[in-house]
């Protein structure tokens, strides 16, 4: 299936975005990069660890992901957990970067 556009949402902003930790996501990334707009992470799955790994950390400031332009092909099911939308006062978005244009594909020729 394809979106062209995916915002997920899992709790409303209740800080000023400028304090939110961003970790951005792009096609042509590296998982083994820092997941900073100059080092962008490949896979929505490692941005989706590392907000794992910041919410284990016991962050206490939004948390966004943003997907840089282009075509994400998952070669797995992208699922989410309850752990996965923060709380109350901790808010997790994953959004396209603004103005830029976000496919995701689980489909496959056959």
């Amino acid at each position: 299936m394809l979106f062209s556009m995916l915002i997920l949402t899992f709790a409303a902003l209740g800080a000023n975005a400028d304090a939110a930790t961003i970790f951005y996501v792009a096609p042509a990334g590296i998982d083994t990069n820092a997941g900073t707009l100059e080092a962008p992470f490949a896979t929505i799955q490692r941005a989706q660890a590392a907000v794992r790994a910041e919410i284990s950390a016991g962050i206490t400031q939004p948390i966004v992901v943003e997907l840089r332009e282009g075509t994400y092909t998952l070669t797995e099911p992208l699922s989410f957990a309850a752990g996965d939308g923060g709380t109350e006062s901790l808010s997790v978005t994953y959004r396209a970067h603004e103005g830029e244009k976000v496919s995701i594909s689980g489909g496959r020729a056959i």
